[in-house]
């Protein structure tokens, strides 16, 4: 066996518990590009092996090693890594081997999952020239008043970037021992600065009469060296790096840098950490052009765009569905390393990042276990300040980052219910309602918030609410946006006298079902339609989609007007329309792309919480039969027949299940049906092709179960 393999085998030995392939959803993505034309280390191929394979098994069963050392050599492979996860490998082949054509042969290996290049992150800094200035940002996002609650604890942030200097007086025994992938070796240095400059505005020591003041003064900072001297690094050192954050302890994850291209490694790596309860935190770019930025559009990640003094988003942001919220990122002061311990004026949404992870710290120093990735998420979404339009737009996500009350709502997540009151506006009692509470001081500030049945939040801001001259409050909840049916609790806390005030109170019905009432007739132009079948309308971008994707056949009619609704998958609000056999999303940012309107995810939404089995171990596919590794399911015959004729992949997504017989809830008769991401497939044999195959009318169903419509 080579030394090199031996090694690899070592430094893999881990039991094959977790296999982490690609999302089986449809992760927000911007237009297409050639994978090739981004940045890559040359020779590299990321390779993820398929369990039972030579190359997953190699690293828990010796007697497979000599087949999987034959594997590499017959494809020329010089030498292999490890810690990627399990199965997963970083191949470097000579130079001038034709990367793409070798990508292509390994990609139709059965044995292998995936195979791409190793991208290579850049860190996200717009440099400035240094000049004297003070730290705008901390009074502005409210980290003075939140030190009035918590300075922070031991909460351990993994700062993914360059590295962090030791021995910075501001920064000097706050780390923890972290590891350079760059280099191979545990002693981290940073030979580029950006490093220590992201670790201080996260966790530089705060009233130690010196230099400036981090947002969590008690966190500790891990230094895990993803990038070089350059501010480069590949894919492959990100991977690795997360996942020795993940396992050696870190709480939070802090990425400064990414690509603007995305990576099934790099996806795997995420993943890994989430399915940890480790929270992630990635810049959103620094190119303002609408094209997405990796890690950061990754699901659950929190991506983070830069904020100015003013509260705009700076110019240089990148923007998009996937940015969560905005922080400071223009003229910030901050720790530094060139040729010596020193301090610099930076801009760029690396800068940003770091503030939020403070925060995260923060809120975890005071309720560790509570504080799970999607809570963090909530509690930063329902306090942030709306800086452009009202609620989520894709350039500052859900607001600015406000650290103060981020941190108040972190420390009373479920307080102790006291004498306050809530009373509904209306005697239907699902519209808004009413909270009254006393014991305040008098014309205080008070912060109220509401925690909803679903985990997630709404905060009613500081300063609209006061208590009068009496010290009573009372506070309008749910005007313009309804309350969700089930047990709510409301919360006001005093922010002078610290007083807190909670009760809970039913909502029994809290649907808007005014966008599914029939409306009147209206003439037909090119760019709107009535359907008298449904008394409903549908024109602009939806129309063109419905037509040129399969109209009435495949979607249906609608059921519905436009309106806004909250999104399942990312938690943001989209204009939306629901038809017969699904829902259409409408993505402005995307407009003139292919992504402009994105489908609902229905099939698996309304199968959540069943167990399909997967089609049993990987087969080749054929002209009769697919395999999709992405769900573990195949898809054959007329179904088959039927997903290519009528737009495929993104039209109805992946399939989730193998067919099986089900009763039809509409006739009780029972069919071969299959489940896909987005469709239900229904044969029946009786009828003659195309309508052998028929669709389930899911975008009923789920009307039905959310309420918009009745049984």
């Amino acid at each position: 066996m080579p030394s090199w393999l031996r090694a690899l085998l070592i430094a893999v030995c881990v039991a094959l518990l977790l296999v982490v392939g690609p999302h089986p959803t449809d992760a927000r993505q911007g237009p297409p590009a050639d994978p090739w034309s981004y940045a890559h280390v040359a020779g590299d191929l990321l390779v993820q092996f398929r369990p039972g394979s030579a190359g997953a098994s190699a690293a828990v069963a010796p007697s497979a090693s000599a087949n999987f050392d034959r594997y590499l050599s017959a494809y020329g492979v010089d030498s292999a890594e490890g810690g990627l996860g399990p199965g997963a490998f970083r191949l470097h082949f000579r130079n001038d081997t034709d990367l793409p054509a070798m990508q292509q042969d390994l990609r139709s290996d059965p044995s292998v999952a995936y195979a791409e290049p190793n991208y290579i992150l850049t860190m996200d800094r717009t440099p400035n020239d240094p000049q004297y200035a003070q730290q705008w940002a901390l009074p502005k996002i409210g980290a003075d008043k939140a030190w009035d609650l918590t300075t922070g604890g031991p909460i351990v942030i993994a700062m993914l970037d360059t590295g962090i200097s030791p021995t910075h007086p501001d920064l000097a025994g706050r780390l923890v021992p972290g590891y350079d992938f760059i280099n191979n070796t545990a002693q981290v240095t940073d030979d580029n600065g950006h490093g220590t400059f992201t670790a201080g505005i996260a966790g530089a020591s705060g009233n130690n009469g010196v230099g400036v003041a981090g947002m969590s003064w008690g966190a500790r900072l891990m230094p895990v060296k993803i990038l070089d001297q350059d501010g480069r690094g590949p894919v492959s050192a990100f991977a690795q790096g997360i996942r020795f954050a993940v396992d050696n302890g870190a709480q939070i994850v802090n990425v400064s840098a990414g690509i603007p291209v995305p990576s099934q490694t790099m996806e795997a790596a995420v993943s890994y950490a989430i399915s940890q309860n480790v929270v992630v935190v990635a810049a959103s770019g620094n190119v303002a052009d609408g094209v997405q930025n990796y890690p950061a559009a990754y699901p659950n990640v929190i991506a983070v765009a830069a904020s100015t003094p003013n509260d705009t988003i700076a110019d240089f942001s990148s923007y998009g569905s996937y940015v969560w919220v905005s922080a400071p990122g223009v003229n910030i002061l901050s720790t530094y390393y060139k040729d010596g311990d020193t301090y610099a004026i930076l801009s760029g949404t690396s800068a940003s990042t770091p503030f939020v992870s403070g925060t995260i710290a923060l809120m975890m120093s005071l309720q560790p276990k509570a504080m799970t990735p999607q809570a963090v998420r909530q509690i930063l979404r329902a306090t942030a300040v709306d800086i452009l339009t009202p609620g989520f737009d894709p350039q500052s996500g859900f607001g600015r980052l406000d650290t103060f009350h981020a941190v108040v709502l972190a420390s009373m997540p479920q307080p102790t219910l006291t004498g306050a009151a809530v009373t509904p506006t209306s005697g239907k009692g699902n519209e808004a309602f009413v909270f009254s509470a006393a014991g305040f001081a008098p014309n205080e500030p008070v912060t109220v918030w509401l925690t909803l049945s679903d985990g997630s939040y709404r905060y009613y801001r500081y300063p609209s609410v006061f208590a009068d001259a009496k010290g009573n409050l009372q506070v309008a909840l749910g005007t313009g946006d309804p309350i969700p049916a089930g047990t709510q609790r409301v919360t006001a806390y005093g922010e002078q006298s610290h007083q807190v005030a909670a009760t809970t109170f039913a909502v029994t019905q809290a649907v808007n079902t005014q966008a599914f009432q029939r409306v009147d007739p209206v003439p037909e132009t090119p760019t709107r339609v009535y359907f008298a079948a449904t008394g409903h309308t549908l024109q602009n971008g939806f129309l063109a989609y419905w037509k040129a994707n399969g109209g009435l056949a495949v979607f249906g009619f609608p059921i519905s007007e436009e309106f806004t609704e909250i999104s399942p998958t990312d938690g943001k609000p989209y204009t939306v329309q629901y038809f017969e056999r699904n829902r259409f999303e409408y993505h402005p940012e995307f407009k003139g792309t292919p992504y402009e309107v994105e489908l609902g995810l229905l099939g698996r939404d309304l199968t959540a919480g069943r167990n399909f089995q997967p089609a049993g171990p990987p087969v080749e596919s054929t002209d009769t039969r697919v395999y999709f590794p992405e769900t573990q399911h195949s898809l054959s015959g007329d179904f088959l027949i039927y997903w290519e004729n009528n737009g495929g992949l993104a039209i109805f997504g992946y399939p989730i299940s193998e067919p099986f017989m089900e009763v039809n809830t509409t006739d009780g008769k029972v069919y071969l049906v299959q489940y896909f991401e987005r469709n239900r497939f229904e044969l029946h044999p009786e009828n003659q092709a195309p309508y052998n195959v028929l669709l389930g009318l899911l975008g009923t169903q789920a009307a039905k179960l959310k309420g918009y419509l009745g049984p």
